[in-house]
């Protein structure tokens, strides 16, 4: 399973969220990257607050971007035998909104090199 501390961005990913920063605005895509994951406590207090659970943690998701609506996408840990870059991407939106966006990571960047953002795939 992947460290729950390793909380670096994946090459491929921190590429191609630079590309998505330089353009962003241009393409209709509703989806702003961040450049870092967000921290343990800080998805822990969010995945917290949308699933009104105070018992649950966010250790399972690595969240890197959001929509207009605050809802984010994130690389979910569900395969325990799999590196970082193949596990799930999901968007959990601010609506309660929860979609499969690509099985991998390189599934999700040709999504994202087509046009469509996080939100836009799962729905």
């Amino acid at each position: 399973m992947i460290a729950n501390e390793d909380r670096r961005i994946p090459a491929p990913l921190a590429a191609a969220i630079a590309v998505r920063l330089d353009s962003m605005g241009e393409d209709g895509v509703d989806f702003e990257p961040f450049e870092v994951f967000l921290s343990a406590d800080e998805t822990t207090e969010w995945f917290r607050a949308w699933t009104g659970n105070r018992e649950l943690n966010g250790d399972r998701f690595r969240v890197f971007g959001q929509d207009g609506t605050g809802g984010y996408a994130a690389l979910w840990l569900i395969r325990p035998d799999r590196v970082l870059v193949e596990q799930p991407i999901v968007f959990l939106g601010s609506e309660g909104e929860t979609g499969v966006v690509a099985l991998d990571l390189g599934t999700f960047l040709w999504l994202l090199a087509d046009g469509f953002g996080p939100w836009e795939a799962a729905t």
